[in-house]
């Protein structure tokens, strides 16, 4: 309670930034307006994605590489980082990989990953990208004529295509694109098939239909699931309440997921 007056008094009215720091000891910086809540929840309280983080990290090894698509600041890969050996972040908004850059600069890990102003999708090209000032979390891919939104143009890559470039091979993807995350996943289906993955996590809005992701997994033979707290569930009803999914290959969901649950 300190922390937010303290933030909310005497720093977010007067553009100061105050530096957090994240469950695995690395630090990050929160900006005032506009940035929106980059990172401001954990100013007072821990990571909103808490149980999620956990649980990605009790399925990443030493060595490992990452992917981060629609990365904003950083702050979700930085709470792998101290576990991994780099990896690759991805943003269509220019400010948001700025500070993505400086806060892993700050934490001396910069030389360890590689960051990429490019929307990613489906198939390469250009895309309209919204910019509502800062490192906004609200930013998303639009159609050019969306009437009021004050939008950018910028480059449209693939997942697939950019792993293949800097000869990646990475075990966990990180997607959260503000309704454009099956777009991701498509523009990455050969990453997906080639085995080094071990698990996928994305958002999914409400206004998304869930029967697209299984599709779009079962085709692939993998697993779509969500967390109920700490624990994997494929139960229908979490699944369409949850914003939060993962994925995982059909093999390694028996047997490093669900094994690891019923020996918990």
């Amino acid at each position: 309670m300190v922390n937010f007056i303290r933030w909310k008094l005497l720093y977010k009215y007067f553009n100061r930034r105050w530096t957090i720091q994240l469950e695995n000891g690395l630090r990050s910086f929160v900006y005032p307006f506009p940035d929106h809540d980059a990172g401001e929840v954990n100013i007072w309280t821990r990571n909103v994605d808490f149980y999620e983080l956990q649980f990605v990290r009790s399925h990443l090894q030493s060595g490992d590489v990452v992917c981060d698509v629609g990365c904003n600041i950083g702050n979700r890969t930085l709470a792998l980082a101290d576990m991994v050996s780099g990896g690759i972040l991805f943003d269509a908004g220019s400010k948001a990989i700025e500070r993505a850059k400086e806060n892993f600069t700050f934490n001396n890990l910069d030389s360890k990953f590689t960051f990429l102003h490019k929307a990613v999708g489906a198939n390469a090209g250009r895309i309209y990208f919204t910019d509502l000032g800062g490192a906004s979390t609200l930013n998303k891919i639009v159609n050019k004529g969306d009437a009021g939104l004050h939008c950018i143009e910028v480059e449209l890559t693939t997942l697939n295509e950019e792993v293949r470039k800097l000869n990646l091979k990475p075990t966990f993807i990180k997607i959260d694109t503000e309704g454009y995350d099956l777009e991701v996943l498509k523009g990455a289906t050969e990453l997906i098939k080639c085995g080094h993955l071990r698990l996928i996590q994305l958002e999914r809005l409400r206004n998304t239909s869930i029967e697209s992701f299984e599709e779009f997994f079962n085709s692939l033979d993998w697993i779509m699931f969500a967390l109920e707290k700490d624990r994997p569930t494929q139960n229908s009803c979490v699944l369409a309440q949850s914003q939060n999914l993962f994925a995982a290959p059909k093999e390694y969901f028996i047997r490093s997921i669900i094994s690891n649950e019923d020996h918990a």
